[in-house]
């Protein structure tokens, strides 16, 4: 696989987490609580935008800055048996 192909595979499951997590009260929930317990802001994760040329810059930052939180969400979830064909790895 070259590397084109493999970032974006990453991204598109970057992705696709960031939407299940904004938009699925049970996983938005989840993930405040964990980023409560790390003694983090609260903070939602934001999704890029074609239109916006840094927006994916944005999203990046996001998600490492809860990477932590993200990763013991999707560890410990029983929410959705399907999120475990898109874990993510750092």
């Amino acid at each position: 696989m070259d590397a084109h192909t493999e970032v974006s595979n990453t991204l598109a499951k970057l992705r696709r987490h960031i939407y299940v997590f904004r938009n699925r009260r049970a996983w938005k929930d989840a993930l405040q609580r964990q980023i409560q317990a790390a003694g983090l802001k609260p903070q939602q994760l934001s999704l890029d935008m074609p239109v916006r040329w840094n927006s994916t810059h944005h999203m990046l930052e996001g998600a490492l800055k809860l990477k932590t939180p993200i990763t013991a969400v999707c560890t410990t979830q029983q929410l959705d048996i399907s999120m475990k064909d898109i874990a993510l790895s750092y």
